[in-house]
């Protein structure tokens, strides 16, 4: 997690309600520095995609969520998460299993490799 938004994550720590509405201007006040241009240009920066080391982790993994944006009033809403988030720091590297010969020229057709699948429900 990037340590800049750390203080974010803090305060919202310290919150005993389940939802705060904040303005950008409370969340520059909290961190003590700006927020990056793309905060206000983009919707996607205020996401609740779990990537590891991005600054959104700054909530996810302390059990929070955006809720609600209105990037042309500048501001956000966070709520409580009903399950607390965990981010891997990598993803499990893919396993690949050698293919033997076939002994024929029709021979069976390889099966897809399987895949790991997390779903939330909130």
């Amino acid at each position: 997690m990037s340590k800049k938004y750390a203080a974010l994550g803090d305060y919202l720590d310290a919150q005993t309600d389940n939802e705060i509405d904040l303005r950008f201007e409370q969340i520059e006040e909290i961190l003590r520095d700006r927020l990056p241009e793309s905060a206000s240009a983009y919707d996607a920066w205020w996401s609740n995609s779990p990537v590891a080391g991005r600054h959104n982790d700054v909530w996810l993994s302390r059990g929070w969520k955006t809720a609600g944006l209105n990037r042309k009033a500048g501001t956000v809403r966070f709520a409580r998460s009903l399950s607390h988030r965990t981010i891997a720091a990598s993803p499990k590297p893919r396993v690949r299993t050698a293919i033997p010969p076939s002994s024929s020229s029709l021979g069976t057709a390889p099966v897809a490799a399987s895949n790991n699948v997390m779903l939330f429900f909130e």
